[in-house]
C-alpha cells in the first residue's frame, strides 16, 4: 500500500510508523509524511486528503502522536492572499459608457 502523501510503500499494518484514516481505512500514510502535512494545514484545514473527514481524523491523528498547530495554515499566513480580498474599482471597458465616468463605483456590485 502506498502512503497517499508521498506514493512510497508502507509498512503491511498499521504501526507507529504507519497511521490510517480511521473514516475510509484506505488512506495510509507514513508518520513522518501526515507530520509534515498537518504542519503545513494546521487545525483550520487539516484533513483526510483522501475522503476529506475532518473531525474524526483530527481526533485520531491526535490520539496517535501527531501535532495539529491551532492556527491558520502556512499558506494563508503572511498575506499570501490578500489580493483576493481586493476589490476592482475602476472601469476597464474601451469606451466607458457610465456618466459618473470611469472612477464611479456602486457599494454593492
Amino acid at each position: 500500500t502506498p502512503c497517499l502523501i508521498c506514493l512510497e510503500v508502507v509498512a503491511e499494518r498499521p504501526c507507529y510508523n504507519t497511521l490510517v484514516c480511521p473514516t475510509c481505512a484506505s488512506a495510509w500514510f507514513h508518520r513522518r509524511c501526515i507530520q509534515g502535512q498537518a504542519l503545513c494545514s494546521a487545525l483550520h484545514h487539516f484533513r483526510c486528503p483522501l475522503c476529506q473527514d475532518m473531525a474524526s481524523f483530527q481526533e485520531e491523528m491526535f490520539r496517535l502522536g501527531i501535532k495539529i498547530p491551532d492556527r491558520d495554515a502556512a499558506w494563508e499566513e503572511d498575506g499570501a492572499f490578500a489580493d483576493h480580498y481586493r476589490q476592482h474599482s475602476t472601469c476597464d471597458a474601451r469606451q466607458c459608457l457610465c456618466p459618473a465616468g470611469r472612477e464611479q463605483e456602486e457599494v454593492n456590485g
